[in-house]
């Protein structure tokens, strides 16, 4: 696992890349799977892309 900030300044770096899985990673206004996500109603702040990548690392 990565500390918070370690994979925000990660996805701040525009890696478009899991830094896990090396998996292509989708901005989720773009995406059209974005209404099966649970945290794509939430706003952009700095929590989300761990919030992002904790949900596609669990589930």
């Amino acid at each position: 696992m990565y500390h918070v900030k370690c994979v925000d300044v990660w996805f701040r770096n525009d890696n478009k890349q899991c830094p896990l899985c090396r998996n292509t990673v989708t901005d989720l206004e773009s995406s059209s799977d974005s209404h099966y996500l649970p945290y794509a109603h939430l706003q952009h702040n700095e929590s989300r892309p761990l919030l992002v990548v904790t949900y596609l690392l669990i589930f």
